[in-house]
C-alpha cells in the first residue's frame, strides 16, 4: 500500500512539475550560506540528472544535486557536502533540486523507530531574490502523508533552519 501511495504522489508531483516553467539552475550551481549568530548552514549545488521512472516514461532531465553543512553553537550538527562528489542517483543526494525549484532535504537528526531518515520536500522551494546572489530557503514538512504504520511515522517539523535567506558565496 505505502509503494503505492508513494507511487500515486510522485506520479502528481512530476506532472505537476512538468508543467511549469523550468528554471535556469546554472544560476544556482555554487556554495551558498546563512549565518545567524550562533547558527550557519551552507548548502552546496552542482548540475545533477534526474531519472524518471519508467512507470511516468522513463528518460532523465536536468536537476541540482548538493549537501550541506549545520553548525549550530560552534558544533557541527551535520557536514554531508563530502557526497557531492560521489557519483550516484539524484534521489540518494542529501538535497535535489528539481527544475522547477522545489526541492527535497533529508534530516538526519529526524528518524522514524525504523531508523530510517526523514525526507523532506514535496513543496519545499528555492525561491530567487531580485539578484542572483541571493535565494530564499523554504523547507516544508509535508510529506509525512504517506506514511501509514506506527514504525513508519517520522517526528513532526525539521531539525533544519526552514524559512532563510542564503547569499551565494562562491
Amino acid at each position: 500500500m505505502r509503494n503505492i501511495l508513494i507511487i500515486i504522489l510522485m506520479l502528481v508531483l512530476v506532472n505537476i512539475e512538468c508543467l511549469a516553467q523550468d528554471a535556469n539552475l546554472n544560476s544556482f550551481q555554487g556554495v551558498w550560506t546563512w549565518v545567524d549568530n550562533s547558527e550557519e548552514f551552507t548548502i552546496e549545488l552542482r548540475l545533477g540528472t534526474f531519472e524518471i521512472p519508467a512507470i511516468l516514461g522513463g528518460g532523465t532531465k536536468e536537476c541540482l544535486v548538493g549537501g550541506y553543512k549545520y553548525v549550530k553553537n560552534g558544533i557541527t550538527v551535520i557536514d554531508n557536502t563530502n557526497e557531492i562528489q560521489l557519483t550516484k542517483r539524484s534521489i540518494d543526494y542529501p538535497i535535489r533540486v528539481l527544475w522547477n525549484l522545489t526541492f527535497t532535504v533529508r534530516d538526519p537528526e529526524l528518524r522514524n523507530p525504523k531508523g530510517e531518515v526523514k525526507l523532506l520536500g514535496g513543496s519545499s522551494k528555492i525561491v530567487p531574490i531580485d539578484d542572483s546572489t541571493t535565494i530564499k530557503w523554504i523547507i516544508t514538512d509535508d510529506e509525512e502523508h504517506i506514511y501509514s504504520s506506527d514504525d513508519e511515522v517520522y517526528p513532526s517539523g525539521t531539525s533544519l533552519p526552514t524559512n532563510i535567506i542564503l547569499t551565494k558565496v562562491e
